[in-house]
C-alpha cells in the first residue's frame, strides 16, 4: 500500500497501472489495512484457468470506501473514496463482483484499489477481513444455509421467550421462568445482530455501532446466564449473587480490550460463575453434573480456541446450554404439576375428613345432649361447626393466609372439640404474628391430627411458638399426647403438609415432627410469602 499525499492523486502515483514498480511500497497483510487514511492498494492475484470455479467472483470484506481496478481497467466502486471524512461516502462492508471471463487469463493479475477509511469510528484491531476469488453460487448457497440455520435458532429462542412469559404470567410465577425467558430474548437479539453481516449489506460506518450492540447484549446475556442457575436452584441471597456477577462483568467491560476479546471474556466470566453455582448445588446433593461438564467444555474451548469460539462456537454452545435449561424447566414444571394435583387431592380428602359421618355423628350426638342440658353451649357448637366449614372452604381456595387467620381456624376447631368432650382446651401463641403468612390449613391439619390420634381427657393447652429471622419463619406447634387411639382418619395430614409446601415451591422448607416428654412436637420452617414474591 501507499498513502496518497495531499499533493498527489491515484492517477499521479499510477495506483492501478500494472507496469508500475511498487517494490518500494509498504507490504502488509490485508488484515492490517490502516484506519483514517486515504491510500492506494495493489494486490497481485495469480489465475489458473483449470482450477477456476464456474462463477468466479471477487469478494472483498473490509471497512472502507474503495474504487477497484483489474489490470488497470475499472471494475467496481463501493462508496466514494475521498481524502477526508467530510468528503467520503461510506461503502458497504462487503463487495462481491462477478469477474468477466475476458479478464481471467492464466497468469498474474493486478487488483488495484483507491481506498479511504475515515468513517470506521472507534479504533479496531483490524478493518480488513477478506480478499479472495470465490465461487459465487457456492457462496450464496453457504450464506443461505447459515441464514436458515441461524433463523431456526433465533426463531426457537423467540418462541421459548413467548412460551415462558405466558407460563410465568398465566400458570405459575417463577423467577427461573422469567429469567429463562429474558435470557432467550437476549440471546435471540444477540444472534440476530451477529448474523446481520450475512443478511444486510450495511454501510461500513455502522459497523462499530453493530459491535457496540453485540457487546451490550453479550453483557446482558452473560449476566442472566449464571443468575438463571441461582434462581433455578433457589439459592439464598440472590441480590448478593447478582451484585457479584454484575461487578465482575463490569470490570471486564472497563478494560481496554478489543470488541471480540471483551465479548469472549464476558462469556468466560459468565461460565465461571455458572460453574460455581452448579458445583454448589452438586455439593448439596442436587443436580448439575451434566451442566457442569458442558460448562467445563465451553471454558476449555474458549481458552484453547478463542478465535473459533467468536465465529461459531458461541451460537452452538449457547444453544446446547439452552437445551439443558429447557429440559430442567420442563422436569420442574412436571414435578410441580404432580405436586399440585396431589395437594388438591389431599385438600379434598382433608375437607371430606372433617365432614365424615363419625365426626358429624359425634358432634350431633353431643349437640343433642347440649340442647337438653346446656342450650347456650349448643348454639355455640352449631356456630363453631358452621364457622369451621366456612373457613376451611375459603382456605382451600387460597395458597397462603395470614397466620392470624390460620390461628383463628385452629382455635375454632379446638373450641368444637372442647364442647364435644366437655373440656377446656386452649391454644397459646408465643411470638409476633403480624406480617407473617402461612400455607393455608397446615396448622389446622396438625391440630386435627392430634384429636384424631388422641383422646385428651383433661384440660390441656396447645402451644404455638412463632419466630422470624430475616425472611425465614419458624413455627413450632406442641400438642399433648394422652390416650392414643386407633387412627380413624385417612392418614394424609403429614402428606398434605409436604405436598402443600412443594406446591408453593417452598423447596427450602423443612418439616419435622417427633414425640418429646408426652407431647408431640411439629416444626415447620419456610420463607414468608412476601419474601417469595419479592
Amino acid at each position: 500500500i501507499r498513502t496518497i499525499k495531499s499533493n498527489e492523486s491515484p492517477t499521479s502515483i499510477q495506483c492501478n497501472d500494472p507496469e508500475v514498480d511498487n517494490s518500494y511500497w509498504q507490504s502488509i497483510a490485508f488484515s492490517e489495512l490502516p484506519q483514517n487514511q486515504f491510500f492506494c492498494l495493489r494486490a497481485k492475484i495469480t489465475i489458473h484457468r483449470e482450477t477456476l470455479t464456474s462463477s468466479p467472483s471477487l469478494l472483498v470484506g473490509m471497512l472502507g470506501s474503495a474504487r477497484f481496478h483489474w489490470d488497470g481497467q475499472p471494475l467496481y466502486e463501493n462508496g466514494l473514496a475521498a481524502r477526508s471524512f467530510k468528503d467520503e461516502v461510506p461503502g458497504t462492508i462487503k463487495t462481491l463482483v462477478r469477474l468477466p471471463d475476458g479478464l481471467l487469463t492464466d497468469g498474474q493479475h493486478l487488483l488495484g484499489a483507491t481506498i479511504s477509511t475515515f468513517s470506521v469510528g472507534k479504533k479496531l484491531d483490524s478493518i480488513g477481513y477478506l480478499l479472495a476469488i470465490v465461487n459465487e453460487q457456492k457462496l450464496h448457497t453457504t450464506v443461505l444455509l447459515v441464514s436458515m440455520l441461524s433463523a431456526f435458532f433465533i426463531g426457537s429462542l423467540v418462541i421459548l421467550f413467548i412460551i415462558f412469559q405466558l407460563v410465568n404470567w398465566l400458570y405459575q410465577a417463577e423467577k427461573s421462568y422469567q429469567m429463562f425467558s429474558t435470557l432467550c430474548l437476549s440471546a435471540a437479539l444477540l444472534l440476530s445482530i451477529e448474523q446481520a453481516k450475512f443478511w444486510l449489506d450495511y454501510p461500513y460506518n455502522w459497523h462499530t455501532l453493530r459491535l457496540s450492540a453485540i457487546l451490550v447484549l453479550t453483557f446482558i446475556t452473560s449476566f442472566l446466564l449464571p443468575l438463571f442457575y441461582v434462581a433455578y436452584f433457589r439459592l439464598e441471597h440472590i441480590k448478593k449473587w447478582a451484585l457479584c456477577i454484575l461487578a465482575s462483568l463490569s470490570m471486564i467491560s472497563m478494560l481496554d480490550l478489543s470488541y471480540d476479546f471483551t465479548s469472549v471474556s464476558l462469556f468466560f466470566v459468565a461460565l465461571c460463575w455458572s460453574l460455581v453455582v452448579n458445583i454448589l448445588q452438586i455439593r448439596k446433593g442436587g443436580q448439575g453434573k451434566v451442566v457442569s461438564l458442558l460448562i467445563l467444555i465451553g471454558i476449555g474451548f474458549i481458552i484453547f480456541y478463542p478465535e473459533y469460539f467468536v465465529e461459531f462456537g458461541f451460537a452452538v454452545f449457547f444453544i446446547a446450554i439452552v437445551l439443558t435449561m429447557l429440559v430442567a424447566l420442563i422436569k420442574e414444571m412436571r414435578k410441580h404439576r404432580e405436586h399440585s394435583l396431589k395437594a388438591e387431592r389431599i385438600k379434598i380428602e382433608l375437607l371430606r375428613r372433617n365432614m365424615q359421618p363419625h365426626f358429624l355423628m359425634n358432634c350431633l350426638t353431643q349437640l343433642m345432649e347440649l340442647i337438653e342440658t346446656k342450650p347456650q353451649e349448643a348454639l355455640i357448637l352449631i356456630s363453631a361447626l358452621s364457622q369451621e366449614f366456612r373457613q376451611l372452604t375459603l382456605h382451600n381456595k387460597q395458597d397462603y393466609v395470614s397466620l392470624s387467620e390460620e390461628i383463628a381456624l385452629c382455635r375454632n376447631h379446638i373450641q368444637i372439640m372442647s364442647l364435644r368432650y366437655q373440656k377446656n382446651y386452649q391454644l397459646a401463641v408465643v411470638g409476633d404474628v403480624d406480617g407473617i403468612w402461612v400455607p393455608s390449613a397446615i396448622l389446622h391439619s396438625l391440630i386435627e391430627n392430634c384429636f384424631t390420634h388422641n383422646k385428651i381427657s383433661s384440660d390441656r393447652t396447645f402451644e404455638l411458638k412463632v419466630s422470624q429471622v430475616g425472611k425465614r419463619v419458624d413455627l413450632t406447634l406442641t400438642t399433648p399426647i394422652e390416650n392414643k387411639t386407633k387412627h380413624q382418619g385417612t392418614g394424609n395430614g403429614r402428606d398434605f403438609i409436604h405436598a402443600k409446601l412443594a406446591e408453593l415451591n417452598q423447596m427450602d422448607a423443612e418439616f419435622a415432627s417427633f414425640e418429646l416428654d408426652s407431647n408431640w412436637i411439629s416444626k415447620i420452617s419456610y420463607l414468608n410469602c412476601n419474601a417469595i414474591e419479592n
